[in-house]
């Protein structure tokens, strides 16, 4: 059983690790990027991320900082959605790409 929670742990600090790159990444973007909630839509899902992934938008900075206030995210998440998606364990990820490619496919920009 401790080896299980050292691999959790594990896992769950190169997730962690693996957005904050991703952000930092999304920063050397020419244009403000807009990001895209990605990940899997199963029964494992939490209700938050159920939500997100359903409804199919791309959010920019600001919308996800408002995701922190979000009624099924769970109390344990510090207000870190940006880096912490749904919380311990998640396998979802924002995704930067750029404002002209969310809107040439079709999908909506929350603001």
């Amino acid at each position: 059983k401790g080896m299980d929670n050292v691999r959790k742990e594990v896992d769950f600090a190169i997730t962690a690790y693996g957005r904050a790159y991703n952000g930092k990444q999304s920063d050397a973007m020419a244009e403000e990027p807009v990001f895209i909630y990605a990940g899997p839509m199963d029964s494992r899902n939490r209700t938050f991320c159920s939500d997100i992934v359903r409804r199919g938008h791309a959010f920019t900075r600001d919308s996800i900082e408002k995701l922190n206030n979000h009624p099924d995210l769970h109390a344990y998440v510090s207000p870190n959605v940006k880096t912490l998606c749904g919380g311990y364990g998640c396998r979802h990820i924002f995704i930067p790409i750029s404002r002209a490619s969310a809107i040439e496919r079709g999908v909506e920009v929350e603001t």
